[in-house]
């Protein structure tokens, strides 16, 4: 079946004006929107490009507005644009963001969007950090020196260990066999300590503190599981756990730009900078990235990947700026 065209802005208003009761105001507008927040938005993307092929006009109508995901986090709005959203509704969506006081970045669909996707390789990457011999406080300690508010493992565990849970244990089928898996967070998970909200996960929380407690408990399923795997531990200096946390922030960033999920380096260091915490001094991952140098942060990925090639994996942008003597901000001043 032939798709239909998104309709155009006249339809869309039309349609808007049939749901008044329900789309009174840009309040409104944005109530309906943290609303369907709640489902993931990566899904709500997918249904919306299979119902398009409807030939109702108000039907398209609405669904054209709908089919930008909005993901707040704190001070950042990530518009998610599917290949089915009008340049209309683009426009419209990213004034909104400015009435509700949001910096808005465009992103593509994906699992995670920019973002969450970027996100999902550091904290791998901090795990394997814990497996090899760091505690959890000594990684935050060393990431909070960097100039962030909070560690990953602080991080996890305000925002809800069983969060990332759930998605581990959705993604456990697909997983690949070859890829590290570190399963520390999901022991703690199985028993039912989620951080902050019951009262201890990486960390204890007496008493509904706020600022966590090394837990002795933890540090002896840490090494419980490196027993398992035979894993003898080693130390770590601050140095060293920056360097990997980084290279695999930036290793994943030059994907996500390659990709096209981001138009530009720069979108995704103000993804980091206004919703993810990146320290602003630095300029978000792909600029500290360019000042530290790209064939150095290369450099640390192919060494890095002997010991773990599959996760070490260069990106192909990074290789080719390198290769090119060029950087990443190169690619903002062509954009």
């Amino acid at each position: 079946m032939k798709m239909a065209k998104a309709p155009a802005t006249a339809p869309l208003f039309k349609a808007l004006g049939d749901y008044k009761s329900i789309l009174i105001s840009v309040g409104c507008f944005t109530a309906l929107i943290n609303v369907l927040m709640l489902v993931p938005s990566i899904y709500m993307l997918q249904v919306y490009d299979r119902v398009l092929s409807s030939q109702n006009e108000t039907t398209l109508a609405m669904l054209s507005l709908m089919v930008v995901g909005f993901f707040a986090f704190i001070g950042l709005l990530e518009v998610v644009r599917s290949k089915h959203t009008a340049k209309d509704v683009m426009a419209t969506v990213m004034q909104v963001a400015k009435k509700i006081k949001k910096v808005a970045v465009v992103s593509g669909v994906c699992d995670g969007f920019i973002g969450n996707r970027m996100i999902e390789q550091y904290s791998r990457q901090a795990g394997f950090l814990l497996d090899e011999g760091a505690s959890p406080q000594q990684v935050d300690k060393a990431i909070e020196k960097f100039g962030f508010a909070m560690g990953p493992f602080q991080v996890t565990d305000l925002a809800g260990g069983d969060i990332g849970w759930a998605t581990r244990k959705r993604r456990a089928a697909t997983r690949d066999p070859k890829a590290r898996y570190v399963e520390i967070a999901d022991r703690i998970c199985e028993r039912g300590w989620f951080g902050q909200k019951t009262g201890r996960g990486f960390y204890l929380y007496p008493e509904g503190a706020r600022v966590g407690q090394p837990d002795p408990e933890v540090l002896a399923i840490v090494d419980a599981e490196r027993a398992k795997k035979g894993v003898t531990p080693r130390q770590f200096t601050a140095d060293e756990i920056m360097r990997r946390y980084m290279a695999a922030m930036v290793n994943e960033g030059a994907k996500v730009v390659a990709e096209g999920i981001a138009l530009r380096p720069l979108d995704v260091d103000v993804t980091f900078v206004a919703g993810y915490g990146f320290p602003r001094h630095r300029g978000g991952p792909m600029k500290w990235a360019d000042m530290t140098g790209l064939p150095k942060v290369l450099a640390d990925i192919q060494a890095f990947a002997k010991e773990d090639p599959l996760f070490w994996k260069p990106a192909p942008l990074l290789e080719q700026l390198v290769a090119e003597g060029r950087n990443f901000d190169s690619l903002n001043q062509l954009a």
